[in-house]
Formats: C-alpha cells, structure tokens, sequence
C-alpha cells in the first residue's frame, strides 16, 4: 500500500518523529487542524477543479489521436472525393486512353451432317 508513493515502513516513521517532536497532546490538536484543512480542501471548488483538470490531462494523448484520425480520414476522404470527381484516369495519375469498339465474332453456324454410311440392309438391297 503506497500514499503518494511513501510506504506503510516510511509512514510509521514519519509518526515516529512527529510524536517525539510534537508530544502526544500537541500530536493530537495539529493531527486535528490537519484534518480539517483537508476536509475543507478537499470540499472546495478549487479542488474540484484540480481533479477535473488532472481527469482531462489523463485523457489528454487518447483525445488527440483521435483527433488526429479524424483529419487524416477526412484529408483521405477529401482526397478520394476529388479523384472520383475527376474521373477514373485520376485515380491512376494517368489518362485512360478511350476504348476502340470491339465487335464479338459470331459463332459459325454448325457443319452439314455428312452424307449417312449405307447400312447393312441397304447393302444387301442393292446387292453389295
């Protein structure tokens, strides 16, 4: 457990000395008006405003990245904006030569069946 950074080790001995330094009965009264004064800091505006301000300070690096997301998605929307206006040959920073028309050839038509082989009863027919 760390107060401000100072250790339950260097805590008792501050106490240490102050109770040697102030006497047990003056401990108690400046222990008090201690107190006090804290209550009283800490009910007042000007702290309210002190940790307010440390709140935004905290939050300060996430809000301006995304801030500066926010420009550099808008530039970048800004940017494609102006290409699509500008036709397609701007997306690629040259012109788009024009197209010749194409003409599809069409299928040629399916070959005349070949004449049908006589078949066997044909053959014997005419005598073959």
């Amino acid at each position: 457990m760390d107060i401000l950074g100072i250790g339950v080790p260097e805590l008792l001995f501050i106490l240490i000395i102050v109770l040697i330094v102030l006497g047990p009965n003056e401990m108690q009264k400046s222990a008090k008006v201690l107190g006090d004064g804290l209550r009283k800091l800490v009910m007042s505006d000007t702290w309210k405003v002190i940790t307010k301000t440390g709140r935004e300070l905290q939050t300060l690096p996430n809000k301006l990245m995304r801030e500066a997301n926010l420009k550099e998605i808008e530039e970048e929307l800004k940017k494609t904006s102006r290409e699509v206006s500008g036709g397609y040959g701007s997306w690629a920073g040259v012109p788009v030569p024009e197209a010749e028309p194409t003409t599809i050839p069409s299928p040629q038509p399916p070959a005349a069946p070949q004449a049908a082989l006589p078949s066997a009863d044909e053959e014997t027919a005419s005598g073959g």
